[in-house]
């Protein structure tokens, strides 16, 4: 997150730790402060982060599970509360330009200018306006529930475009079933992170090439194409 400035005071009688915090590089630009009650089972913990500029590399590595890449940047605000057993994440990220890559998929996608927000132990996308390496439009919508990063579930995510590219997987990805579609469709996406379960409706483009391999046989080779 780059270089830091770090104020903090603990307080005896009260049984609180408190801090305030900013960075001091222009790699991130952000002010953030809370309080920690150690005594306090109940809510221990309350924190607030107010971002003008943030590199959204920095929480790739909690989103790992959902994206491949996650990069960009985008400014928040953002409150952290709850105890040491459960903590809870509330707030809205407004990105100014990012770019991400679904895992499940493999997919590229650019936004701009859109929002994503915060509730309790949710991840909201309300109807995200997407483009694809080719720069077709995708809408996205639906939320993703998690425990403050972990145990992710898709709760009907749902992607619907006129054309898009909807699978772009080899063989390292996926030694079953693989290949590259692009079409018209309605993805929608649920289960959790180690069961995902992707609903497709829709068409190939009659405009696009578009393939699709299939191992049907017991020998672990390839036997099926499908254009």
């Amino acid at each position: 997150i780059g270089s830091i400035s770090l104020l903090s005071k603990f307080y005896l009688k009260k049984e609180e730790l408190t801090f305030q915090t900013q960075n001091i590089d222009s790699i991130n630009i952000f002010t953030a402060d809370g309080k920690f009650r150690y005594k306090d089972s109940a809510n221990s913990i309350e924190a607030r982060l107010t971002g003008k500029k943030i590199q959204l590399s920095i929480i790739e590595p909690y989103l790992a599970d959902i994206f491949d890449e996650f990069k960009g940047i985008a400014s928040a605000s953002l409150n952290i509360s709850g105890n040491q057993k459960h903590q809870t994440l509330q707030g809205e990220v407004n990105i100014d330009s990012a770019a991400l890559k679904l895992e499940v998929t493999q997919c590229k996608y650019k936004l701009n200018k859109q929002k994503i927000i915060f509730s309790d132990d949710a991840i909201e996308f309300p109807y995200l306006q997407l483009t694809d390496t080719l720069k077709n439009t995708v809408t996205l919508n639906g939320k993703i529930t998690h425990d403050f990063f972990n145990a992710f579930r898709f709760d009907n995510i749902r992607l619907e475009s006129g054309k898009v590219a909807l699978l772009n997987t080899s063989k390292i990805n996926n030694r079953e079933c693989y290949g590259q579609i692009i079409g018209k469709a309605i993805v929608s996406i649920n289960g959790s992170d180690d069961n995902v379960v992707i609903d497709i409706s829709g068409e190939p483009s009659n405009y696009d090439s578009s393939h699709l391999y299939i191992n049907t046989s017991s020998g672990g080779k390839e036997s099926s194409k499908t254009d």
